[in-house]
């Protein structure tokens, strides 16, 4: 009878045995999934993911100069920056920026070659834009802290760029009836090829 017990519970623990190896491997799948989980939902939370910016039809836009030299040495350019936030999460934002031809400073003269073209109603085509500035990220977060602030140095380039006399400094956008409108790509500094 001693036999017939041992024999039995030989029998159910091989039964069984693969069980064991059943639930290990379940509990192996679950944990590695876990863990994917909390990766990808910190890695959302971050998003690393750069700000994008394209200038609207790829053109700025001039009042028509009456006369040389303009009237109080004033031109008046008029465009649009649409920026593109792929994280979605953080409300960003654009402090002390400065926007200015490449070649150029900050306060310095549009060059006279320039103005000329555009007093005479011709455009001035291929001039690369380049905007700098802090960029703020604001996230708001559930966790204790609340909010989360983070501010960046950053410039971008836009090229090609059309300086053309139309639209209007009142209005909202440019008129940019009589191009062909196609936006014109805004690179971050490490991106942007050296444009020659």
């Amino acid at each position: 009878m001693h036999m017939v017990a041992t024999d039995q519970s030989k029998t159910a623990t091989k039964r069984f045995g693969w069980l064991y190896v059943a639930r290990w491997a379940a509990a192996s799948v679950v944990t590695v999934l876990a863990v994917a989980v909390i990766i990808r939902a910190a890695v959302l939370m971050l998003r690393p993911q750069k700000l994008q910016f394209r200038l609207s039809g790829g053109h700025v836009a001039v009042d028509r100069i009456p006369s040389m030299p303009p009237p109080d040495n004033v031109v008046t350019l008029t465009f649009v920056f649409v920026a593109y936030n792929p994280s979605g999460r953080a409300l960003r934002r654009v402090q002390q920026q400065t926007i200015v031809m490449v070649g150029m400073t900050p306060g310095e003269d549009v060059p006279m070659r320039y103005v000329r073209a555009l007093f005479e109603g011709r455009s001035v085509e291929g001039v690369e834009l380049m905007l700098s500035g802090v960029f703020a990220s604001h996230v708001t977060t559930t966790m204790a802290s609340g909010e989360v602030t983070t501010r960046y140095p950053a410039t971008y380039y836009c090229w090609p760029v059309t300086i053309a006399v139309g639209g209007s400094s009142s209005s909202s956008s440019p008129d940019y009836t009589s191009f062909v409108v196609t936006d014109a790509p805004c690179m971050d500094e490490s991106e942007a090829p050296a444009i020659v």
